[in-house]
């Protein structure tokens, strides 16, 4: 059986792709496409309208209800490049809640600020970490993912150099490391909250022997989700199974685990002062919605959720923090400039600037950053739109359109 073809949609986008009928059993917003399409000529790939994820990985979204129940509002994801799961984890959170989306292999970093700048969510911070870095935060997260670094024999039928990489000193090592990772992480996790442990291979090493590990010197234990037995998951011993002979979707393996709680335990965010709101008079704070506030560094402002920016920029202060929040504008001498990601974020009030619709050929020169005309753009800066999808933006000088689209994000194939 050929790997599956599978995109999670945004909940706040549209894009033609919604109205797949066939639907990942385990992930609302999941589908599986018939084929597999070129990605880079589709323009609603670039404004986010769609994650291009495997479907196992997707599981994460069962986790929806436990969100609310447990009342989860500090999330910390790891290993998040390139971040698939990361941008599941910031949509289940409530408004009041932030996720810090952390990946340690520093070349691995600007993959996962793409992709969080397309999602559009401010209530996120990407930062450049080790593990054992988190221990500066103890007890601060009310659930962390490990999406551990591992021997990818559930990616052999996707990727046959994983093959070719794989040995049983790789197993022992990488369960070595696994553990060191959790070890590092654990003080960060407050008692009574929740760590996903999740891996893409099959042995127990890494995966059940891991989980003991982890119940036994670390005081957890493993918790119950709920799975319809159609999906073809299999559970044992508490843990999950993605097998790819019973379902669609490629070798995946989660463990959801509780950190035991002491009597004497208190929440440390629930002691956090949230200090004053930023507010800014800047002109910029017009093109975002109400629930969002600027603040201001290098010529360059972001906005960040008024309910927890103080709080945000309070425990980024720990950390390498890379990205945070939305990027809004830049100074361009004594004016302000839209910044790309503003584009792309469901946070910008939609009638902040003209927005002008164009077809697929105008939408991929677009991408491409290449010259195109647009005969009836108003003066000014507008948005460049393509079926709903909002691309970025341009500015109609009268006598020529500038093309704003990133340079390094330009796409160089064939565009016809």
């Amino acid at each position: 059986m050929a790997p599956a073809t599978s995109i999670r949609i945004h909940p706040q986008k549209t894009t033609p792709l919604e109205q797949e009928p066939d639907r990942v059993p385990w992930c609302p917003t999941g589908r599986y496409l018939a084929e597999r399409p070129i990605f880079t000529l589709d323009p609603h790939f670039h404004s986010g309208a769609y994650y291009v994820q495997e479907a196992s990985s997707m599981f994460l979204a069962q986790l929806a209800s436990l969100f609310k129940e447990q009342n989860i509002k500090r999330v910390l994801d790891l290993c998040a490049a390139p971040g698939g799961k990361a941008t599941l984890l910031a949509e289940m959170l409530p408004q009041d809640g932030f996720l810090i989306a952390n990946e340690t292999i520093r070349s691995r970093v600007p993959a996962l600020c793409d992709n969080m700048a397309k999602w559009g969510y401010a209530h996120v911070m990407v930062t450049n970490n080790d593990a054992k870095d988190f221990a500066r935060l103890p007890h601060y997260f009310d659930m962390v993912l490990v999406d551990a670094p591992c021997s990818g024999e559930g990616m052999f039928r996707k990727d046959p150099a994983a093959q070719e990489q794989w040995s049983p000193e790789v197993v022992e090592l990488c369960a070595q490391r696994q553990r060191r990772i959790v070890a590092d992480v654990w003080e960060a996790l407050r008692p009574g909250g929740y760590l996903i442990y999740s891996t893409c291979t099959f042995n127990r090493t890494e995966n059940e022997n891991n989980v003991a590990w982890i119940c036994a010197h670390l005081e957890a234990q493993k918790c119950a989700i709920q799975i319809d037995p159609s999906w073809g998951i299999l559970e044992q011993e508490g843990c999950y199974r993605f097998m790819p002979d019973r379902l669609r979707g490629e070798g995946f393996f989660f463990a959801l685990l509780q950190k035991k709680v002491g009597a004497d335990y208190m929440s440390a965010h629930s002691k956090t002062k949230k200090g004053t709101p930023l507010v800014q008079p800047y002109p910029p704070s017009t093109w975002i919605r109400e629930g969002y506030s600027l603040f201001v560094k290098n010529d360059v402002i972001q906005a960040l959720p008024t309910a927890t920016a103080p709080e945000m920029l309070e425990q980024v202060a720990h950390l390498h923090g890379v990205q945070g929040g939305v990027t809004v504008a830049r100074k361009k001498g004594n004016d302000w400039a839209p910044e790309p990601d503003l584009a792309l974020s469901p946070i910008m009030r939609a009638d902040a600037f003209p927005v002008v619709a164009v077809e697929l050929s105008t939408a991929r020169r677009y991408l491409a950053r290449e010259v195109f005309a647009l005969p009836d753009a108003p003066m000014g800066y507008v948005v460049v739109q393509y079926q709903g999808s909002r691309l970025g933006f341009a500015k109609n000088l009268g006598y020529r359109i500038n093309n704003l689209y990133p340079s390094a994000k330009r796409i160089r194939m064939g565009i016809t």
